[in-house]
């Protein structure tokens, strides 16, 4: 899927819940910024937005899978 992901949003829903799992913003935000990160459409939960799924890795080599809505601003706004 050819997603780019030039800037990133956190709301507080978002950091508590990367913070729940142990995951730190700064390595999520890596994670979009290396060569050949998965970026797939999550089917199964876009029912009231559209979300999509990335897997990739740590920078220590471990797994990281993330799930997350891709918002485009307008031209001319």
């Amino acid at each position: 899927m050819d997603i780019k992901i030039l800037d990133f949003d956190w709301n507080d829903g978002n950091i508590d819940k990367c913070q729940k799992h142990g995951v730190a913003l700064d390595d999520i935000e890596a994670l979009f910024k290396k060569e050949g990160v998965y970026i797939g459409p999550d089917m199964k939960h876009s029912q009231e937005e559209q979300r999509f799924l990335s897997a990739g890795k740590f920078k220590s080599g471990k797994p990281m899978f993330v799930v997350f809505t891709h918002c485009e601003t307008l031209k001319g706004q």
